[in-house]
């Protein structure tokens, strides 16, 4: 019987199986030097999950929507979140308030950014993303260096150019594979000879 703040439908989640399941794949990933971020926006920003994340030892919680990150953060989680699409520039300001790391493709949002973020003494992470086929999004790979030679004089105090990344299997299904993937790592080269500094991010997305 339904308690008295119970409506159906209702969905039962059981944290203790995600935070579970996150510590293994934590683990596993590790074996193999790869950091995990934990993808929220298929839960609505349910806190409660998120902290199921944390809880299992990821760090970084990815959404698509600014307004989760402030819910979450509200229901008392504390992890690092990141953007994972690009910001409009009516978002910049709340972008740079809730995210450590946002994912950019064009060198206008990029610079808008690293202005709100001067101007707020706030830091963030940026991953360049490049399209390597998919034609989700990202500077077209073949012109990395051209990105490159536009990206690298914003890299500074407040936004750091922290890493490069790139869709698969997304909206044309193009597939990873050792070919595009290094393409991707020399996409990344590119923007350290530019930087003239190692990136800390190079990642596949759901690779």
């Amino acid at each position: 019987m339904a308690g008295e703040n119970e409506r159906y439908p209702l969905l039962r989640v059981r944290t203790d199986r995600i935070e579970e399941n996150g510590r293994r794949l934590v683990a596993d990933c590790a074996a193999h030097g790869v950091v995990p971020w934990g993808v929220s926006k298929g839960i609505s920003a349910f806190a409660e999950a998120a902290c199921s994340f944390e809880a299992a030892g990821i760090e970084t919680i990815a959404d698509s929507r600014v307004a989760n990150m402030r819910k979450m953060r509200e229901g008392g989680v504390r992890a690092k979140f990141a953007l994972i699409r690009v910001p409009m520039y009516s978002e910049l300001n709340e972008a740079a308030e809730f995210c450590d790391y946002v994912l950019v493709s064009d060198v206008g949002v990029t610079a808008g950014l690293a202005r709100v973020c001067e101007e707020k003494r706030k830091k963030i992470s940026a991953v360049v993303m490049f399209d390597m086929g998919d034609l989700r999004e990202g500077f077209w790979y073949e012109n990395a260096a051209e990105a490159a030679r536009e990206l690298a004089p914003l890299d500074g105090e407040f936004l750091r150019v922290a890493g490069v990344g790139a869709n698969f299997s997304c909206a044309s299904g193009v597939l990873p594979s050792e070919k595009n993937l290094s393409a991707l790592v020399d996409c990344g080269r590119a923007l350290e000879a530019e930087l003239g500094r190692p990136l800390d991010i190079y990642s596949g997305g759901g690779t």
